[in-house]
């Protein structure tokens, strides 16, 4: 949930700063179209470097990685290096006099710009494509790359440790830390042995902060408050700063700041995590 509240305060500070202004490259659907390519960025991290780890989308999915070399090259062609070809050229036209929503022009030093414009949105396209070509063929063979360790990557920190998506209390009981990497030193350790080396621990009932839409509200009302400001809509504005300062009135007000999970809980979730560990390195072994 910070993730999505840090984008939704960025994307509604953005539009604020970047409408309003004249050329015709750089207008609020500009800002619009950065907080998508933000988005997206988002949504391949989550699911790609960290699988169904991540608590923001706990899907049980991992992207299909054949078609990754297409869409980095025609994103980073579109989106990174060539948004020069995109978006410059489209300066470039709005400080020679470009208005923006023109449909004729009798200029014609302007074509060539307009033309590499062109091959860069072309560019861009292709990498949306291949996004929801990715997606789509990520979901249809999920089941192929399911991996129940929650460590598709073999990792070598103790985020990689946890259950996949985590637990809210992310380690039943604290982990000893030996060395920079923790986790792989373990992981080494129970290879040799072909069986875990870490024991079962005690478990204990954990105390966990209750859960508040306190940060997805407030970033709702930051971006209504963004957008109000664009528009010049006065009452919007102070209606979506009330809205802020109520939410966090509330929030502070709350009588029961925390919750417990059973120790029993807490045990079914580590030994079901800890047998997949266990079944994985058998399988390794045996392979």
């Amino acid at each position: 949930m910070p993730g999505f509240a840090a984008l939704a305060i960025g994307f509604g500070t953005l539009l604020t700063l970047v409408s309003r202004i004249g050329p015709a490259g750089w207008t609020w659907q500009t800002g619009l179209s950065l907080a998508g390519v933000t988005t997206l960025a988002f949504v391949y991290y989550a699911l790609h470097e960290r699988g169904s780890r991540d608590p923001i989308l706990p899907l049980d999915l991992l992207l299909d990685r054949s078609i990754g070399p297409s869409l980095i090259g025609s994103g980073l062609l579109g989106i990174g290096f060539l948004s020069l070809d995109t978006f410059v050229p489209l300066y470039v036209l709005g400080f020679e006099g470009m208005t923006r929503r023109m449909q004729r022009y009798d200029r014609p030093e302007w074509h060539p710009w307009v033309l590499i414009a062109g091959v860069g949105a072309l560019l861009i396209l292709c990498g949306i494509a291949f996004q929801i070509a990715q997606l789509w063929v990520s979901v249809r063979g999920r089941a192929e790359r399911r991996d129940p360790t929650g460590d598709p990557w073999d990792g070598r920190s103790l985020e990689w440790a946890t259950a996949s998506p985590p637990p809210a209390f992310n380690f039943a009981v604290l982990p000893t830390v030996t060395s920079e990497e923790p986790y792989w030193d373990i992981k080494q350790q129970a290879r040799a042995a072909q069986q875990l080396v870490t024991s079962e621990p005690q478990y204990a009932a954990i105390e966990m902060p209750r859960n508040s839409p306190t940060g997805f509200v407030t970033a709702f009302l930051a971006v209504l408050t963004g957008f109000a400001l664009i528009w010049q809509i006065w009452w919007l504005v102070v209606l979506g700063l009330l809205g802020a300062y109520v939410t966090f009135v509330v929030f502070a007000w709350r009588d029961v700041h925390e919750t417990e999970l059973p120790a029993e809980e807490v045990a079914r979730i580590d030994r079901t995590n800890r047998a997949a560990r266990a079944a994985a390195l058998r399988a390794e072994a045996a392979g």
